[in-house]
């Protein structure tokens, strides 16, 4: 049964969660030194824009749960603190993987609530997204994105032993996880306490028990966990109008 108190019907989230505990290891040596979702994107990082933007949904408060480099976002936070946002943090003493961390603060979610990875770019639109979850009344409802995935080799079409025709490396459309979830409190309680835990581990179970959704997000939305897409992500920051003006100091 999915649960809704007075932000839900108001067609309010207030509360969100951001993972940021990972070790970003496809981007070192970058993250050697700064984890992930704190690398510079214009006058800005990676993580504040989305901060900003969950902001502008009518989230008033944020946890962030952290591992790697985890005083790195306290004392950023500590100088330089959102506007109109309530961050605190839940530190992991071990790797949970992408989904265990939220064993560790079911007791601080009551309402439906959002969760973003701290690596993802998006304008996606937050209230639209939640109001989805909240019409529909499902128990989690999963952001998803149609990518292009090169392939690696040359591709034929066949019939029998004849070749039709022959593409050079293409890519091939499928949707993925967009990292980008809205849960009911209630589902945390199918998280085991203290291990590693995977997002792909509990939508399974979210399958067999309740009720689960998918939001298609044809807004913008980068992954910015390869150093490629990090790079595009900087590009975008100075010729996407709505990045520039979210990456531009005050």
């Amino acid at each position: 049964m999915n649960s809704f108190g007075k932000n839900s019907e108001e067609g309010r989230i207030l509360k969100a969660v951001v993972m940021a505990g990972g070790l970003g290891l496809r981007l070192r040596p970058l993250t050697s030194i700064i984890p992930k979702p704190l690398l510079p994107l214009g006058d800005r990082n990676v993580v504040e824009v989305g901060l900003m933007n969950l902001a502008k949904a009518g989230v008033t408060e944020v946890i962030m749960c952290i591992n790697y480099m985890s005083e790195y976002f306290e004392s950023h936070f500590e100088e330089k603190p959102p506007e109109n946002l309530k961050i605190s943090f839940s530190k992991e003493s071990s790797q949970l993987g992408t989904a265990g961390p939220l064993a560790l603060i079911k007791e601080r979610l009551s309402e439906p609530f959002i969760v973003v990875n701290g690596d993802i770019l998006t304008n996606l639109n937050f209230s639209k997204f939640y109001k989805t979850f909240k019409d529909r009344k499902f128990d989690m409802l999963v952001g998803t994105k149609i990518i292009d995935l090169p392939m690696s080799y040359g591709v034929v079409d066949s019939n029998g032993d004849s070749i039709i025709s022959v593409k050079e490396k293409p890519c091939i459309q499928t949707e993925v996880v967009a990292g980008i979830y809205c849960l009911s409190p209630h589902i945390l309680n199918w998280i085991p306490d203290g291990q590693s835990f995977q997002m792909t581990d509990l939508l399974q179970l979210v399958l067999k028990r309740g009720k689960l959704g998918r939001f298609l997000i044809e807004d913008y939305w980068l992954d910015i966990g390869h150093m490629e897409n990090y790079e595009k992500a900087k590009q975008d920051a100075q010729e996407l109008p709505f990045l520039q003006k979210v990456t531009a100091a005050i």
